[in-house]
């Protein structure tokens, strides 16, 4: 039975610029930016067969995170650069997933929130996350057949566990102190959160609420 291939068996690093600038002279070298289907789609993704057609080199931007599937089994890139695809390793077939790094802001709002003492409020604000760890994010959100992924997308996917969070965390405070400690349930949702997105390889960078609508 033949070993199965590790990540550091067919990727490969470059480092120095003429080394980078050597390798890519009549090389085939793919990007993100080059194949990108969309402005929008925060996931880029390619695969390709260990063939005469199969890239050898690809690139890794500081503004992206990087995970490479190889023979079905995810491996993710931690640093950027350029990296060699060596071709005389007996892979069969390779995915590359882009996936950027930029901060997304989730707007959120209900107007049905319950407290302790079974008074009703309304309440908006503002998340900010952002991909912390791709590989979780990939495979617990993405999937296999995800091209297109857009902020809007995320913003929909996460806002109904957003809403659950928030409607357990205010259920533990009376009106009162609903209307007088915003501080506090900010830190409190945050916390109960922040795991949440944890599992999906997603970091909670910010949350705050904005207003309230009390009945009167």
């Amino acid at each position: 039975m033949s070993k199965q291939l590790e990540l550091k068996d067919v990727i490969k690093p470059i480092s120095g610029a003429a080394s980078k600038k050597s390798l890519f002279r009549k090389k085939k070298v793919i990007s993100s930016q080059r194949i990108r289907v969309g402005e929008e789609s925060i996931i880029t993704r390619i695969t390709f067969q260990n063939d005469k057609n199969a890239p050898d080199f690809f690139l890794v931007t500081p503004h992206e995170h990087a995970v490479i599937i190889m023979d079905g089994v995810p491996f993710e890139i931690k640093q950027e650069g350029a990296f060699e695809i060596i071709k005389k390793k007996k892979w069969l077939q390779i995915e590359i997933i882009w996936l950027k790094k930029n901060e997304i802001n989730i707007k959120w709002g209900s107007g049905a929130f319950i407290t302790s003492d079974r008074k009703e409020f309304g309440c908006y604000g503002i998340a900010r996350v952002q991909i912390l760890q791709p590989r979780h994010f990939m495979l617990r959100i993405l999937g296999g057949g995800t091209f297109s992924f857009t902020d809007e997308d995320l913003r929909n996917f996460i806002r109904a566990d957003l809403l659950n969070t928030l409607r357990n965390s205010f259920s533990r405070f009376s009106i009162a102190q609903i209307r007088a400690q915003n501080k506090l349930l900010q830190i409190q949702v945050k916390a109960n959160l922040s795991p949440t997105l944890r599992r999906w390889g997603l970091e909670l960078l910010d949350f705050q609420i904005i207003g309230f609508k009390f009945q009167e």
